[in-house]
């Protein structure tokens, strides 16, 4: 990840990095950790689980972070695409508001 992110201070091309499948939690939020203290060039580390996760009838790991991820990536966009991925995304309906100014 290291070579990645060095290479990519020619473009300037912001990285995200996503923690995809995060469960459990606290495993996700130590990974994301130690990530961090790496210190490499990118915008945010950011941990979710896109649809709920059934493990069995006992146990069910709710989908999170998606909103999130939304939240990161309108604010590293460029204005001329914002409206774009508003239009296009259907995680998060706080961020859709936001972007419309109904908030």
């Amino acid at each position: 990840m290291k070579s990645f992110a060095e290479s990519n201070k020619k473009s300037q091309v912001p990285i995200i990095v996503v923690l995809t499948q995060a469960v459990p939690k606290k495993k996700a939020a130590e990974m994301k950790t130690m990530i961090e203290k790496e210190n490499l060039d990118i915008v945010k580390v950011v941990p979710l689980l896109a649809q709920d996760m059934d493990f069995d009838e006992e146990y069910i790991a709710k989908a999170y972070g998606l909103d999130s991820l939304i939240d990161v990536m309108t604010e590293v966009l460029p204005s001329e695409l914002q409206n774009t991925l508003q239009n296009v995304q259907i995680a998060s309906l706080e961020s859709k508001k936001r972007q419309l100014g109904l908030q």
